[in-house]
């Protein structure tokens, strides 16, 4: 986590998303897991518009966090950044499957996945029927992750 973040992105309207949630074991509740994020928020006093405990790979997830964007964005651009391998072009995939079953002249090929870290090269940019641009970005390098000391 950027702890500088709202320094970064002063005028920026920030949704966490902690997503797979689906790794965690199931005596963990998503609101056990939001009150901790919440928690590390406050303390390293970051300020969000909203948390959602995700997981990409259910349907679910896509729409919490779709609606979610709707809700907040005001320029109709949305980035996906955060720490490699969490899973952003996957949630990105699951809220254009969204689109791809709700609306048939949506035709935007898939991002990219892999269990590699830096799969994603560049910026890229998905404009969603409603409007929306996503802009899915590489991984920011976090020291703490063991793959950042994996060749």
């Amino acid at each position: 986590m950027l702890l500088n973040i709202n320094n970064l992105f002063p005028k920026s309207k920030i949704l966490l998303v902690a997503n797979k949630y689906d790794l965690f074991l199931k005596s963990n509740k998503p609101m056990k897991i939001k009150k901790y994020v919440q928690e590390y928020l406050a303390k390293n006093q970051i300020k969000t518009e909203g948390i959602i405990i995700s997981s990409a790979k259910e349907e679910i997830y896509a729409r919490k966090v779709m609606k979610a964007i709707e809700e907040i964005v005001t320029d109709e651009k949305v980035y996906f950044f955060g720490t490699t391998n969490v899973g952003k072009s996957t949630l990105i995939n699951s809220i254009m499957n969204l689109f791809f079953v709700e609306d048939d002249n949506f035709k935007h090929p898939l991002v990219t996945v892999s269990n590699n870290p830096g799969t994603t090269l560049d910026i890229i940019e998905i404009e969603l029927p409603n409007g929306i641009v996503i802009y899915d970005t590489p991984g920011l390098l976090n020291k703490h992750q063991v793959t950042a000391y994996l060749e």
